[in-house]
């Protein structure tokens, strides 16, 4: 959860799929410096009952986790390497939208919709 990442585009994204699917859920898995800033986003926007924080988590919870998911969305807004959370998606998630930041395109390849880092196109 920090700047780099792109959490809060993702959540500003969300809450347009909210308004088309109000039964829609959110899990966010990771920490960081803007854990308070992404906590008082999600009550003000009132999405509390849709969105849930996780924190760390890794190992075999981490791919537990992710198997109950149907989309990753990989909302970063800097150039990463290489997006090792990508290959993550690919293999556990039926779906992966990535922003076509660094090297995450690379990592997604083929296999996920590259989009770029903005609210309506994640």
């Amino acid at each position: 959860m920090v700047l780099e990442k792109g959490c809060i585009l993702a959540l500003k994204a969300f809450n347009s799929v909210l308004e088309k699917f109000p039964n829609a859920t959110m899990t966010i898995i990771g920490s960081g410096s803007q854990r308070n800033y992404i906590e008082n986003y999600i009550k003000s926007n009132g999405i509390e009952g849709a969105v849930t924080l996780l924190g760390t988590v890794t190992g075999q919870e981490l791919v537990n986790e992710l198997c109950k998911h149907r989309t990753m969305v990989i909302p970063s807004i800097w150039n990463e390497p290489f997006g090792m959370v990508a290959l993550y998606g690919l293999a556990y998630c039926e779906n992966v939208i990535s922003t076509r930041v660094g090297g995450l395109p690379e990592a997604v390849g083929g296999f996920g919709i590259i989009v770029n880092p903005r609210i309506e196109d994640i």
